[in-house]
């Protein structure tokens, strides 16, 4: 049947099905909008607790199944890592697995910033790069053969090693002393010194050995006869070793022709007796034929050694100057006598007597004591000098006389005492010095007149010195500093 549309009606038609496509598209979006809002699980909804059951801050969404989402809670452990270690390889926090969760060289800057590590450094269990120091527990194990050690833990002390093919090293026992390493079976080992019997050969001489399998016979004696080479000489009874005119020694009873003519030069050897001319002095003779004297003395002229008479019992010799000495009939003590005593001649015999020597000093000085309570030396200035040799043990007697002059008061008092000294003698109110002798002694005044005294000391002295000039003098303390004066001193001396 076929249909004919008038423009009119056309029109008509075309806005007719315009509209109701239109209402078809809304009803079927009104549709899709319901069953969206009332959809369920695995169909897509608007809510992701209808989806997947509920998500938290920080959970990571990840498909379960097909069309399915789960959230995997979020880990609060640090340094957590995202791996596929889930169940199904679902997603799940883990730390690295350094044996297969990492690839490529981790840069040595990572581990301790690289400080100190090198090509001879490792690195070690304090976090620290360091070399292996084989002297502590960073080495176990032993070292084997085939990478440069010996294979062995420890050895036995004084023991030597010994090589094993590639196996460990092997080691000898300990030698003894006097005991010497010799092979035994092919093996180094220690044996006593009997066994060098077993050593064949020759040790050279230029080994320290003699070059010789033998030494020839009984006494004989070995030389050189050339550089590393020695040979052996036979000796005789009753002979003597010579050498030839090129050296080479040997063993005779006559001396060389050569030999026996510089004796036979000298002089004339007969039997038992030696005949030759005298031996000048300048070749150490006496250059004079001498013939012994009992008791008598050898002497030099001026030629020749020559011996004098003996002398008679208790004489001594005396010399004559350039002249030959004499024995002299002066005679000495039978004893030394006194400790200290001295040989004199009295002209004729020498005796044993004392020494000593006397001396006298004096003079005016005078000094005025005015300081009270301090001790002044007073510069008397008297001196001795010892002997320039004593025999008296250095023992000197002194006495010092000398005046002192009082002050005009009533109950003052003065003090002194002897001293000795050597070097400069003390100034008048000098400072105290010297060394004491004797006693102190002290003056007072009774009245309040002036006054005069003599005053008289005595000591000895011992241990001086010999050829020393020594002084004597006063030290004073008075008790007031009116005035005592001391005045005029003399010394007398006489070494004991």
């Amino acid at each position: 049947m076929k249909i004919v549309f008038k423009k009119g009606d056309h029109d008509f038609l075309t806005l007719n099905v315009e509209r109701a496509f239109s209402y078809a598209l809304i009803i079927v979006i009104c549709f899709l909008v319901i069953n969206f809002a009332r959809a369920t699980a695995p169909n897509p909804g608007h809510n992701f607790t209808d989806v997947g059951g509920g998500v938290n801050q920080g959970d990571i969404l990840f498909g379960t199944t097909t069309d399915l989402l789960a959230a995997l809670p979020k880990s609060t452990t640090a340094t957590n890592y995202l791996s596929n270690t889930g169940t199904n390889n679902d997603p799940a926090w883990s730390q690295i697995n350094l044996a297969n969760g990492v690839t490529g060289n981790l840069p040595v800057t990572n581990l301790n910033s690289g400080t100190g590590a090198t090509t001879n450094t490792f690195w070690q269990g304090d976090g620290t790069w360091s070399a292996v120091n084989i002297g502590t527990a960073d080495v176990t194990g032993t070292l084997p053969v085939s990478n440069g050690g010996t294979g062995q833990t420890n050895f036995q002390s004084n023991a030597i090693l010994l090589g094993n093919g590639t196996s460990a090293f092997a080691t000898t026992s300990a030698g003894s002393n006097s005991q010497v390493l010799a092979l035994v079976n092919g093996v180094p080992t220690w044996v006593a010194t009997t066994t060098l019997a077993n050593i064949s050969g020759t040790l050279a001489a230029s080994n320290g050995g003699t070059g010789l399998s033998t030494l020839g016979g009984t006494n004989t004696l070995l030389y050189t006869t050339a550089a590393n080479s020695l040979s052996s000489i036979a000796t005789v009874n009753n002979g003597v070793f010579i050498t030839s005119s090129a050296g080479a020694p040997s063993a005779s009873t006559s001396l060389p022709s050569a030999v026996q003519g510089n004796i036979t030069t000298v002089g004339t050897i007969t039997t038992g007796t030696w005949n030759a001319t005298d031996v000048a002095l300048g070749a150490g003779g006496t250059n004079a034929t001498l013939t012994a004297v009992d008791g008598g003395i050898v002497y030099s002229n001026n030629s020749a050694m020559a011996i004098s008479a003996a002398g008679s019992s208790g004489q001594i010799l005396q010399s004559a100057g350039a002249a030959t000495p004499v024995w002299s009939t002066a005679t000495y003590p039978a004893t030394a006598g006194t400790a200290g005593n001295i040989l004199r001649s009295n002209g004729t015999n020498f005796l044993s007597t004392t020494i000593s020597k006397q001396a006298f000093t004096s003079n005016t000085n005078t000094c005025t004591d005015v300081t009270s309570g301090t001790a002044k030396m007073m510069g008397f200035g008297t001196t001795y000098t010892t002997q320039a040799a004593n025999s008296t043990a250095g023992t000197v007697l002194v006495t010092l006389d000398f005046q002192v002059a009082t002050p005009a008061t009533v109950s003052l008092n003065s003090q002194w005492k002897l001293y000795y000294g050597t070097g400069t003698a003390p100034s008048c109110n000098g400072t105290a010095s010297g060394t004491a002798l004797g006693n102190i002694y002290k003056l007072s005044t009774v009245a309040a007149t002036a006054g005069s005294s003599t005053q008289s000391v005595t000591a000895v002295v011992t241990g001086v010195t010999a050829a020393t000039a020594y002084w004597f003098d006063l030290q004073v303390t008075d008790s007031n500093a009116t005035g005592w004066i001391y005045s005029l001193p003399q010394l007398s001396a006489t070494e004991l």
